[in-house]
């Protein structure tokens, strides 16, 4: 039944990516990287100031975008510090659903307050801003510590204050929310994710001795501190409202040992009661409610997806047994189900029923572990690689293979030209060069002597990753084609999408290696300090008759005797680490 399902909802099954050089991959649908151009969405974690060394390893994973009614709201970057070498989430960045329409919001420090709160001083802003969860010049959200305000406005949560957004992203005032000073908040931990249950709103702080719940009843404006009965923690999604929306469920973790337990509270958060049977399972990070039955809920563990159809009292292991980061309902045509979708330890999965078959639905994403989003018709899918989008929830194949963690970091970009074809190619895989030395990729192929450093894969917390297509022997282009723009990824994914296999088309075979993203256009072009410019030219191939071809080059003079011959100079492809001598 779950096979019957399945089929009725997609058309075809996609297989896995063809990855050797010189194939063309017979694939379908696939993720399309989603983040604003010029800038980086890798590592979209997003780092709540807690004192606390208690951090479920799931945690990380499990970060997903803060959903508004109007927009998905996702973190960027837009520093590129080469020493050392990091970036610090800068702002976020508007998906407008059903459509990927981006939209950046400025950082908070080109919007400062324009009616700062009267009954906080200049020290007391201090004690919100430093040290600092949420900075004016940083804007860190997540839903594991923002939420949307029935004003239309965004909250978001930090230890030491909460931000107060308006919807276009604007600063609106700053709030020390629990009145507590920092010295007051030492060895303590913010508890989350903020949620509502019916008017109120509530979020927690785990103290040195205490555990705290705080609930507003005027939308964020004041709050009232409750001492709860049972400490909650803060290394999960550990509050939620119970299935009715009258009252508060939360999963107490594994401190010193405990059994993870289900409880709930019915008195704003002061007193705990025990929910599950102690089936309940361990290193669970966030539970999940069915939306179309009460009775229904899901746990997302270590050891897999549980499911309880006692209203959390009985917990059962379904079929899917791996990490699981998140779950998303995903609506069919009537009377079919929603299919569950969800984020493993190796990509994305899907399936009509829990106890079923899960198939996986992650072609174009890296073998990571993902969490997941549904909004308005659109999936979108989150990982250490940044955003992906998956519009119809098609994506059907296996994920990308990663290095093994030993092997990544810096690698060598090797250049070869094939003497027949007059081709260039250039390949960061130690595989690939192999087999074209090997003679795999067919004859005429010799290393031009030109190198550069980039990233492998995973290699950097820095950086976009570069999709690579190739065409075909026939009917071509028999060539490949790498770019950093996930505007021009997209495109060309569209592009084969709606390409049938026996026209020339271009066709996505995974991500190549990382770079930085070059800033500027046109003249203005180039990249940032300390970082070396890659160029990219193009054989103009389609005017001329031929099958287009590019050469990527550090020393741009490589690029004079084909620009003499008709190439077209393209600029700044990408940016790459300092390069050794």
């Amino acid at each position: 039944m779950a096979k019957s399902s399945i089929k009725l909802y997609k058309s075809f099954l996609l297989g896995a990516a063809a990855l050797l050089l010189g194939t063309a991959s017979a694939q379908g649908a696939q993720w399309r990287p989603l983040c604003p151009e010029e800038v980086s969405c890798v590592n979209p974690q997003i780092f709540i100031n807690s004192n606390s060394l208690g951090r479920s390893e799931l945690l990380a994973p499990a970060l997903a975008p803060l959903v508004r009614t109007d927009s998905a709201w996702l973190q960027y970057s837009d520093q590129f510090e080469p020493d050392p070498l990091q970036l610090r989430p800068r702002g976020v960045f508007r998906l407008h659903p059903p459509q990927t329409a981006l939209e950046i919001l400025l950082p908070l420090k080109d919007s400062p307050p324009a009616t700062p709160d009267p009954d906080l001083g200049s020290s007391d802003l201090e004690e919100v801003f430093d040290p600092p969860n949420i900075q004016p010049t940083y804007l860190n959200v997540s839903d594991f510590n923002a939420m949307e305000a029935e004003d239309g406005s965004t909250l978001v949560f930090g230890l030491y204050g909460m931000l107060r957004l308006s919807p276009e992203g604007g600063l609106i005032d700053a709030l020390n929310w629990s009145g507590r000073s920092v010295l007051g908040l030492n060895n303590a931990a913010f508890t989350g994710p903020p949620i509502r249950v019916q008017d109120s709103l509530f979020v927690g702080i785990r103290g040195p001795a205490q555990q705290f719940i705080y609930h507003s009843e005027d939308d964020g404006l004041t709050w009232q501190e409750e001492v709860a009965s049972n400490r909650l923690g803060d290394d999960r999604y550990n509050l939620l409202a119970n299935p009715e929306g009258t009252g508060l469920w939360a999963i107490i973790s594994e401190f010193f040992d405990r059994p993870a337990e289900l409880r709930e509270s019915l008195d704003l958060g002061a007193t705990w009661n025990r929910v599950d049977n102690g089936s309940f399972p361990a290193h669970t990070v966030r539970v999940v409610h069915d939306p179309g039955d009460p009775q229904v809920a899901y746990a997302l563990s270590a050891q897999g997806l549980y499911r309880s159809q006692d209203r959390g009292v009985s917990w059962h292991l379904t079929a899917l047994q791996e990490p699981v980061h998140g779950l998303v309902f995903v609506p069919q045509k009537a009377p079919l189900p929603p299919l569950l979708v969800a984020g493993t330890d190796t990509g994305v999965k899907i399936s009509p029923e829990p106890f079923g078959t899960w198939e996986a639905l992650s072609n174009g994403l890296l073998a990571i572990p993902h969490t997941v989003v549904y909004t308005d018709g659109l999936l979108i899918g989150v990982s250490a690689a940044g955003y992906f989008v998956c519009p119809q929830a098609d994506c059907f194949g296996e994920s990308q293979a990663v290095p093994a963690e030993e092997a990544r970091g810096e690698v060598t970009v090797t250049e070869f030209f094939n003497v027949d074809l007059g081709h260039y190619f250039m390949t960061a895989s130690p595989e690939d060069v192999a087999i074209i030395e090997a003679g795999g990729a067919g004859p005429g192929w010799e290393r031009t002597g030109h190198t550069f450093k980039a990233w492998s894969n995973l290699g950097s917390d820095v950086g976009v990753y570069l999709c690579r297509f190739y065409g075909s022997v026939s009917p071509g282009p028999n060539s490949h084609f790498f770019t950093a723009s996930p505007q021009e990824c997209g495109f060309l994914l569209d592009l084969q999408a709606q390409t049938p296999p026996t026209v020339p088309r271009w066709n996505f075979e995974g991500d190549a290696f990382m770079a930085i993203p070059a800033q500027g256009k046109g003249d203005a072009q180039h990249c940032p300090e300390a970082f070396v410019p890659v160029y990219r030219a193009y054989n103009n191939g389609f005017a001329r008759g031929e099958e287009s071809n590019h050469r990527f080059v550090t020393d741009r003079t490589l690029l004079t005797p084909l620009l003499d011959q008709g190439w077209v100079d393209e600029g700044i492809a990408f940016c790459v680490p300092p390069q050794s001598q």
